[in-house]
């Protein structure tokens, strides 16, 4: 069996076309027991910004390759707020890859990488692990490192889905943070959390 998700939008900006398309195929592809490829997502944006660093389990091309993205009636406002973070802007574009995969049956992993160019450039690495021993403890950690011409950004944290012995016992959750800026006007800046 297999999964197809996507998300797309088309608009015009001052007379010129500006799109996107993420798409992701989950299907059994094959490989080594540490690395068995699962699935596999692209996508591309033209005259489009990615969405904003911080989105962790949130980010749209991670909800895309879980199947998350929300169909079926009253759901156009919730298509519109994910089209929403990839916005228009003239003369930026950018291309996105990733995979799906296991390792020895135990962890189950997403890596994505997306680079923007254009009128501002921007490297983008998006991570989720999540690991279960059920039924007494599940973890999933989220990872998101952003690079642009200003600043280094690197966000992980555990999702709400994360628990011991049960969801409703034991929740885990908890961020971590750094930002270094090495650009004007904030050259020099950090931030450890």
């Amino acid at each position: 069996l297999f999964q197809l998700s996507a998300i797309g939008a088309y608009t015009e900006v001052d007379g010129e076309a500006s799109l996107f398309l993420f798409a992701s195929l989950v299907a059994p592809l094959g490989g080594p027991p540490y690395c068995f490829i699962t699935g596999i997502a692209g996508g591309f944006g033209f005259n489009r910004a990615l969405p904003p660093p911080g989105l962790l389990t949130d980010h749209p091309f991670i909800k895309v390759m879980r199947g998350e993205i929300p169909m079926g009636n009253g759901d156009a406002a919730s298509l519109a707020t994910i089209s929403g973070l990839f916005a228009a802007q003239a003369g930026t574009y950018w291309i996105a890859g990733g995979i799906q995969f296991t390792s020895f049956g135990l962890i189950q992993g997403k890596v994505i990488v997306a680079v923007q160019f254009g009128n501002k450039s921007a490297f983008n690495l998006l991570g989720l692990a999540a690991l279960g021993i059920s039924p007494v403890a599940y973890f999933e950690l989220g990872i998101e490192v952003t690079a642009d011409e200003e600043k280094f950004l690197l966000k992980a944290g555990l999702s709400k889905n994360s628990y011991i012995i049960h969801p409703d016992i034991f929740s885990l959750q908890g961020d971590f943070g750094l930002g270094i800026w090495y650009a004007s006007p904030h050259s020099g800046d950090f931030i450890l959390s």
